[in-house]
């Protein structure tokens, strides 16, 4: 029972994080399920040294624009 409680609350967590996400994309003027998203992002990322591949970035817009 336990487990099953962590997992719930681990998606609590999850869904907080991917409005988090979402609420800073929009501020930044970029909509995550709009074409060409993923091309701003890259920019922001490669400017603070984070590497990410597209595929990646992809999944969690998608994940931000389901919540």
């Amino acid at each position: 029972r336990d487990a099953q409680e962590s997992r719930g609350l681990g998606d609590v967590y999850k869904r907080q994080y991917l409005k988090f996400i979402n609420i800073l994309l929009h501020g930044h003027g970029i909509d995550p399920g709009e074409k060409g998203g993923t091309t701003p992002l890259r920019y922001m990322m490669d400017h603070a040294g984070i590497s990410l591949c597209n595929n990646t970035v992809r999944k969690i817009l998608s994940e931000v624009e389901d919540v």
